[in-house]
């Protein structure tokens, strides 16, 4: 089952004396994992949100310059 390494963890679970034990902490374990990536995820979605903003404030201004100062 080496191909598997979440079986082989569960695997190694279920033998054990403290099977719910064991799942409980695989379980927080995946969890965390799940939360750290949304974590990420929300991060780079705001990042792009700022950089979106600021360009958009950029264009948005020199939409506002005279005609002269265009050329």
């Amino acid at each position: 089952m080496a191909n598997f390494p979440r079986l082989d963890a569960l695997a190694v679970a279920a033998n054990s004396r403290g099977l719910f034990e064991g799942m409980l902490v695989y379980c927080d374990w995946e969890n965390a994992r799940d939360l750290e990536f949304a974590n990420g995820l929300h991060n780079l979605w705001v990042e792009l949100l700022e950089r979106t903003n600021k360009r958009q404030l950029f264009i948005t201004e020199l939409e506002g310059l005279c005609p002269s100062a265009k050329r």
